[in-house]
This record gives structure tokens, sequence and C-alpha cells, in this order.
């Protein structure tokens, strides 16, 4: 959401958009702001994120959809100020959630790569997954805006699960990931160094994504979405 409170939406395949739009909070009218990159629909942008640039970065993996794929990379993308559709990232093999760290020095993205365009809600639960790289990555972000090399900070390649979704940071800096799998399914709070610092589990509920929210009163709250519900955690 915006500051004028304009909500910005990535619409994936599936018979989605396959677009990245802004929702005028005024008049509901929308506004495509890319749907396309070097003349290439784009495959299904996922989610989004605004940079310490006060620009807008999505990641456009394929996780489902019965759309043909046209960009020959599943990247993630900058929308310069003029409009223009830029890639910043080539290397995070099938990008799902992205987040700037509090201090704006790092990009973190989470690689959720199924080896496939299945759709996870076909998914048999006591089945193995047999994935490629399944991990958050790490990008530091220079001077000029671009991005170095990649560190995988956290790996879960090795762990049965479909893998991070969204991610979210604190005013520490704290990482909070939403692992999407089979076993122990959650909401899992990194440090900055990628060591585990704790866990909100979620029981059979698959997370897909957080927002922090505090109410006038001085409540904190951790809301997370899963399947098609939303739900609520308060904050210590």
């Amino acid at each position: 959401m915006g500051e004028n409170r304009d909500l910005f939406v990535a619409q994936g395949a599936d018979f989605g958009g396959r677009r990245v739009s802004r929702i005028d909070a005024k008049t509901g009218r929308s506004h495509v702001l890319a749907h396309s990159y070097q003349g290439r629909r784009l495959d299904s942008p996922n989610d989004l994120t605004i940079g310490p640039d006060g620009l807008m970065y999505f990641t456009d993996p394929r996780y489902s959809g019965h759309e043909s794929i046209e960009q020959p990379i599943q990247g993630l993308y900058r929308i310069e100020e003029n409009g223009d559709v830029t890639l910043a990232v080539a290397d995070a093999v099938k990008p799902n959630g992205l987040v700037f760290s509090s201090d704006g020095s790092k990009l973190y993205v989470a690689a959720a790569n199924d080896n496939s365009s299945t759709d996870y809600s076909r998914h048999v639960k006591d089945q193995p997954v047999h994935a490629g790289l399944i991990a958050v990555l790490e990008y530091p972000v220079n001077a000029d805006g671009s991005f170095g090399p990649r560190k995988v900070l956290v790996d879960y390649t090795d762990v049965n699960t479909l893998g991070p979704d969204g991610l979210n940071v604190d005013a520490e800096g704290n990482l909070y990931v939403a692992l999407f799998g089979v076993d122990e399914p959650g909401i899992y709070v990194y440090a900055p160094n990628g060591q585990r610092i704790g866990r909100f589990p979620t029981g059979e509920v698959w997370p897909t994504n957080t927002a922090f929210v505090s109410d006038p009163d001085g409540h904190h709250y951790l809301y997370m979405t899963g399947g098609a519900d939303l739900y609520r955690i308060r904050l210590k």
C-alpha cells in the first residue's frame, strides 16, 4: 500500500492479469505499472516491495498457470521512475517473496525452485519434495542501486519443504519467513546473520505472507495469510 493508500497488486498467471497494477484508493480504478519486459509478457508477478530508493521491485516466477512462459529467466525486476521495467536480479533461481533490510543495505529474496511449474495446491503432503535451490538469498545493495553477488543466508534445500514464500523485517532487522511446506510450517524468525531465533508454528496452515500492524492503543500484531484466510498474532 502506498502513502496515499493506493493498493499495489502483483497479478499472477493461471487466468490472472500477469501484471503489476496500482489501484487508486479514491476512484477504485486500476492502472497498469508493468506487464512486459523487452517485448515479452511477464510470466506471473508474485510479490512486490518498495526499495530504499522509492522504486518498486517485484518477482516474476511461474509456479502455476496454463499460459505460455515468454521470459527466458524468472527474474526480479524494478520499475523505474519513467515507467521502464529493468531486470534487477537474474540469478535468484525462482524468486518469490522479497524485502529490503531495515537499513536498506541488503535485499532478501525467497528462492523456491521446485524444478517445475507445479501448482502447490496439488502437492500431496505425505510425499517428499524434490527440488532445486530452496533458500533465502541475500544481496548487498550497491551505492548505484545495483546488487552485489548473492549469498545463501538460509538454506532449506535438504528440508522437506516447498520453500519460503513471503518475507518481512522488523525494526530490529530480524527477518520473518513464511515457510510454506509439509514439515513444521510456520513463520520463522532469523537474525540478520541468518541464525534462527524464533518460530510461530501454524499447524496445518501453510503461511504465504505477513504484515506488521499496530493499533491506536499501541498493540502490535503480525498478520498472516494462509490459503484463503487471514490470521492475526498478537506480539509482545
